[in-house]
């Protein structure tokens, strides 16, 4: 009786590991990932001759060392209330950070814009990495503060280098020079949010966020071991939502509960977004969770009484709601109907942020329709 126990238990364990190990899709390893977006596919539709002149304008200073404070009231548990002073230390430390992925942003959006490709913009680009690379940046000395930003650098860098990587005419010693540099950079800040996983950081839309940069990075440069870590990360944030919508680490930050839900929606979509390129898809996880997600912060959206209800607290609105945070909107808007979201799309577009690449609009938008003037985009809602 006891060897027919045992048997059944062998049996039922080979049962479940079958059943967890057919359940978590990995990329494909035999064959190159997929780009979260098509630069030739929007050139086609959208490229037209650049007649401006294009002047290379100097990189800032790398950053190698990455120490700075946080910008909220050290005072305050949930983090909620911006310390003027320490806001003004932040941007002054972090203004270095701005300027180089604001800067690769612009320049590779004309690039990817530019009919036929201007080499000229794409070698600008690959000079501006390559000098971050050739100083270490990045991967000095870095505290708590110094870690988000580097997470969220890289998705810059990653995605400014997904624009870029395929011009023919880019120098072959600095192509591998900047590629090395986002493995390191990618390693690091991998390793950061693998450790310490008591820490808030470690499961709020810190990790959401740390998933997207080094997911980028892994379709950036082919490596699908870290691509495959993000993409768990992110079945790890998609659990994390709830039957209503909510994530409650983001409902403990207060005030700021909402700006969070939108912060930490971003990431999330675009995960899902890259995901679905490489044959994963995320959007039916945990009973199509990230729709709920989406629905609870466009219904609040100028007006969040759904999360002054819950928190108690009137919403901080400050830099929630913008073409940026809402950048998303366009990856859901491909999935679900939704005239909030043709709403927002309309009053908002182009989305930019440049961590997913500058102008959301323009590299992920499926429906592109080219302007009459150069440079000009109209973008149409069709279904």
């Amino acid at each position: 009786m006891c060897v027919e126990l045992k048997k059944f238990t062998v049996f039922i364990y080979a049962m479940l590991f079958s059943f967890l190990w057919t359940n978590t899709v990995f990329a494909d390893q035999s064959s190159p990932l997929a780009l979260p977006f098509d630069v030739e596919a929007v050139r086609l539709k959208t490229g037209s001759p650049l007649k401006k002149l294009f002047s290379c304008k100097p990189p800032p200073a790398p950053m190698k060392n990455l120490k700075m404070e946080s910008m909220y009231d050290k005072k305050d548990g949930t983090f909620s209330v911006i310390d003027p002073k320490a806001y003004i230390a932040y941007k002054k430390a972090s203004k270095p950070a701005s300027i180089f992925e604001i800067g690769l942003a612009s320049m590779t959006n004309q690039y990817v814009r530019s009919n036929p490709p201007r080499a000229d913009i794409a070698a600008c680009t690959l000079d501006w990495l390559a000098f971050w690379a050739k100083g270490d940046a990045l991967l000095g000395n870095v505290n708590k503060n110094g870690e988000y930003t580097r997470k969220w650098l890289l998705g810059s860098i990653s995605s400014a280098w997904m624009q870029i990587q395929n011009e023919p005419s880019l120098d072959p010693d600095k192509r591998k020079e900047v590629i090395d540099w986002i493995r390191k950079v990618a390693k690091a800040a991998k390793a950061d949010f693998s450790r310490d996983g008591h820490l808030n950081s470690r499961q709020n839309n810190h990790l959401y966020w740390a998933a997207w940069g080094v997911g980028a990075a892994g379709m950036a440069i082919n490596d699908a071991s870290m691509f495959d870590w993000a993409i768990n990360k992110a079945r790890e944030g998609i659990n994390d939502i709830q039957l209503d919508g909510t994530l409650p680490l983001e409902l403990a930050r207060g005030q700021r509960a909402y700006h969070y839900h939108l912060f930490a929606a971003m990431p999330l979509f675009m995960l899902a977004n890259a995901a679905e390129k490489n044959g994963i898809n995320l959007f039916l996880r945990n009973d199509n969770a990230l729709r709920r997600l989406a629905e609870l912060c466009l219904k609040n959206l100028g007006n969040p009484i759904a999360f002054q209800q819950i928190t108690g607290k009137k919403q901080d609105l400050t830099r929630a709601g913008t073409s940026s945070d809402l950048g998303w909107v366009e990856i859901y808007r491909q999935h679900y109907k939704n005239p909030r979201a043709d709403a927002a799309l309309q009053k908002f577009r182009p989305m930019k942020c440049s961590r997913f690449g500058g102008n959301v609009t323009l590299l992920y938008s499926q429906i592109l329709v080219k302007s009459s003037q150069e440079n000009k985009v109209n973008y149409t809602i069709v279904d």
